[in-house]
């Protein structure tokens, strides 16, 4: 792969060279050391499926993730915040850590797969996948919503935001729900508790595509 390529693949992001410890070629590195070819899950099927779409989905060793605190936790996953240096570009990020997931079962991977396929402004940013290396589970690595949830945000800020931006927010989610659509893909689990707000413009997201399902 070409420094060329890889600076149209990262487009939008400050791209770095280094010389791999490992493989020693000079490619672009985003944890210091190993070029991401060279970082292994120690799971074979996520290794494989990873490296065919680097570099918009990438494995970062969990030691990357700084101030990891817990959130919440659902039905099948457990939530943290965490900061994470990306790239020399600092950013507060979600990991979104599956019970039960230490051997990277169909689910991990059916939703890690959904994740990279849907990738649009208008459902979460999936950055990669880490596994916790105490529970042994892994994780995805999310964008983080300051603003939480579309339930949330309007309960608290109702009467400031206009009705502007509240239609805008419905549009948002339309576009989303038309994009896993025309892929033939159904959420099975929206609700606004999963379309959450993000940046300081206040754009709605679709996220939690854990029970997606193709429609056959």
């Amino acid at each position: 792969m070409t420094k060329n390529t890889l600076i149209l693949l990262n487009m939008f992001e400050p791209v770095d060279y280094r010389t791999c410890h490992n493989c020693e070629k000079e490619t672009y590195i985003d944890h210091k050391k190993l070029c991401q070819k060279c970082y292994k899950s120690g799971n074979k099927n996520i290794d494989k499926f990873i490296k065919h779409t680097q570099p918009y989905l990438v494995w970062v060793p969990y030691n990357n993730f700084l101030n990891i605190k817990y959130i919440a936790e659902g039905g099948f996953s457990k939530i943290f915040k965490a900061n994470w240096n990306s790239n020399g570009q600092k950013r507060h990020i979600v990991l979104k850590a599956l019970n039960n997931s230490k051997n990277a079962d169909t689910k991990f991977l059916n939703e890690l797969k959904l994740n990279y396929e849907l990738k649009s402004k208008f459902v979460i940013k999936c950055y990669g996948a880490t596994q916790d290396p105490k529970t042994k589970n892994y994780a995805f690595i999310l964008d983080y919503a300051p603003n939480g949830d579309l339930h949330h945000f309007l309960c608290k800020n109702f009467k400031k935001v206009t009705w502007k931006k509240k239609i805008d927010l419905f549009r948002d989610t339309i576009i989303g729900i038309k994009l896993l659509h025309n892929k033939k893909i159904i959420h099975c689990d929206l609700h606004s508790g999963n379309i959450l707000i993000i940046t300081n413009d206040f754009e709605a997201v679709i996220s939690d595509l854990g029970f997606s399902q193709r429609v056959t």
